[in-house]
């Protein structure tokens, strides 16, 4: 699979991702996380995580923003805002190296 073709693939992944995990919690979210585990491992590592982990980070704060905007408030949003800004930088990370070095990557099978 083309890497450009993978990491739109994961990046739809990961947005399904983030709303199942907001709907269900853990269980659901896991089990797209095995949805997501053939693109994985079967094509370039470092395109689909990237997108899987940047779009499941966005959404995530998209989610938040919007139960913020309807008048929704947390105790405590610290953790809440981490679990989608450390999965969407990481996942920028793995895109930006992607860029910077051309298409080469360490983390191929």
């Amino acid at each position: 699979m083309k890497p450009r073709a993978l990491w739109i693939g994961c990046f739809a992944l990961g947005a399904y991702n983030a709303l199942l995990f907001g709907i269900g919690g853990v269980l659901f979210a896991a089990l797209s996380f095995l949805f997501a585990l053939p693109l994985v491992i079967r094509g370039d590592r470092a395109s689909a995580l990237s997108g899987l982990l940047l779009e499941f980070g966005a959404t995530w704060l998209a989610l938040m923003t919007a139960q913020s905007n309807a008048g929704g408030r947390l105790d405590d949003p610290a953790p809440w805002l981490g679990l989608g800004i450390v999965p969407g930088a990481i996942g920028l990370l793995l895109a930006l190296g992607r860029v910077v070095h051309g298409g080469r990557t360490h983390l191929r099978a």
